[in-house]
């Protein structure tokens, strides 16, 4: 059974979609939060795709990570093909790809 909300919760939530505080969720404002609902299922799945990468639950996903997830930990020719697609995604230069240039990534996939 999943969890209920209790009526301060109701409230608040009926306070943050009433944007103009009318008292009344107009069509406009249930669109936004519809779309607001949409950007964080969207986000909810790119972190569980995302941890299915971060074996180690560091944060960041490694080159080795990526290697042994697709399956690839005897194969040295991949060494270089997996750095270039960090070094395409990692914007910091720090050698692993965090959420963050995760979802830019998967964002422009998609």
């Amino acid at each position: 059974m999943g969890k209920t909300m209790g009526d301060e919760e109701v409230e608040e939530l009926f306070k943050q979609i009433d944007i103009d505080g009318s008292g009344w969720i107009d069509y406009t404002e249930f669109v936004a939060a519809a779309m607001d609902m949409e950007q964080m299922m969207s986000d909810k799945k790119l972190q569980r795709a995302f941890d299915m990468f971060d074996i180690d639950s560091s944060g960041v996903i490694s080159a080795n990570e990526i290697k042994e997830v697709l399956g690839l930990t005897g194969d040295i020719g991949m060494n270089d093909k997996i750095k270039q697609i960090i070094q395409q995604v990692d914007n910091n230069n720090d050698g692993n790809i965090s959420f963050e240039e995760f979802k830019v990534m998967m964002t422009q996939l998609g």
